[in-house]
């Protein structure tokens, strides 16, 4: 049996949302001391397949064919279809303005719920006036916010990475170079050495580059199977075993933070995971039907940006681990509603008529 790709991959939106349930679920349960360790480390299992996400969207109009089979050199977002030529004709100049377009896109994108959210947290005391401009201006990571100058650096430099990509002949060549650029930076920024949650591009541009490459292994034309699904529910066995409470009470193996640098590893096996869940014949279907999912996909960077603050302000006023735990999943969820739809929402219409 076959399936077409249709215009909207629904099931990558439920992914984005699973990942950012990871990170959600992994972060309240540190929440409660006496289980912190057992999860340590995990949310770095969703943000780095939030990673690949990125690097999926970013780099597809790079790589994407219209449907005569011509590069169209310069469609950088799916939704800019109507911006940029279908063809091969479009000069520097188009590279350049289309560029800076790209620029101001992601600005818009990622700057106003984050300016928004430091706002919140200078107000409640989660970090003063010079770290939340340190924040601002990416040269600082806060707790959670160290994937934002990550996120940011790669969008700098994705034109560049791209209009390289554009010079190449053909598939192969353009996937040969993302697979040689994701292994001289696992080279030089070797990942032992990975300081924890660095805004340092360089550790984790491999990431991002094995998520352009993900292009090359999901949608067109595939073949549906029941083994993929069986393959999706053994990868995700694997995550649970790789938990260390779940690796001490299975293994004997002392609790530790042995997850937090193994980002090429857990990267692998999310490519693994999303190339079989696009030829799932029942996983997928499911999570496509569903509207969990999707849901928190739509909400994952408002929810990204605002679940960690509550948690960690809940902790002063509430002392009863439990009730703090689901007061803070409640307000988490609540708060990130009303950024997406009051900020996230409207800037992003207001952008898509402008640029």
């Amino acid at each position: 049996m076959e399936k077409k790709q249709g215009e909207r991959e629904i099931w990558l939106d439920a992914v984005r949302g699973f990942a950012i349930l990871i990170v959600l679920t992994v972060h309240i349960i540190q929440a409660v001391p006496e289980f912190h360790d057992s999860v340590s480390g995990c949310g770095k299992i969703g943000v780095w397949l939030l990673f690949l996400l990125t690097g999926l969207f970013t780099l597809r109009p790079y790589l994407s064919l219209d449907n005569n089979g011509i590069r169209q050199r310069h469609r950088y977002l799916t939704e800019d279809k109507d911006s940029f030529k279908r063809n091969e004709s479009c000069n520097g100049k188009c590279f350049w303005l289309s560029t800076f377009r790209f620029y101001l896109k992601r600005i818009v994108r990622i700057y106003p719920a984050f300016l928004a959210v430091l706002v919140v947290s200078v107000f409640t005391g989660y970090i003063d006036v010079p770290d939340a401009v340190r924040n601002f201006l990416l040269i600082k990571g806060t707790g959670h916010f160290w994937t934002l100058p990550v996120e940011m650096k790669f969008y700098f430099v994705a034109p560049f990475i791209g209009f390289l990509l554009m010079k190449l002949p053909g598939d192969s060549w353009r996937g040969t170079m993302l697979i040689t650029v994701a292994l001289v930076f696992s080279v030089v920024f070797f990942y032992r050495n990975c300081p924890e949650n660095s805004i340092e591009l360089g550790w984790y541009l491999p990431v991002l580059m094995y998520g352009g490459l993900i292009n090359y292994l999901i949608g067109s034309k595939v073949k549906v199977s029941a083994a993929y699904d069986v393959v999706v529910l053994g990868i995700l066995a694997v995550f649970i075993i790789m938990v260390p409470a779940v690796r001490y009470i299975l293994f004997g193996i002392p609790v530790n933070r042995y997850l937090s640098d193994k980002y090429l590893y857990i990267s692998f096996l999310w490519m693994a995971f999303l190339f079989s869940l696009d030829r799932s014949k029942y996983v997928k279907r499911i999570i496509e039907k569903s509207r969990v999912l999707p849901f928190f996909g739509k909400i994952s960077y408002s929810l990204y940006l605002v679940h960690y603050i509550v948690i960690q302000q809940s902790g002063l006023f509430i002392d009863d681990q439990l009730r703090k735990s689901l007061i803070a999943l409640v307000i988490s969820l609540l708060l990130a509603v009303v950024l997406e739809r009051m900020v996230e929402r409207p800037v992003a219409k207001l952008a898509k008529k402008i640029l």
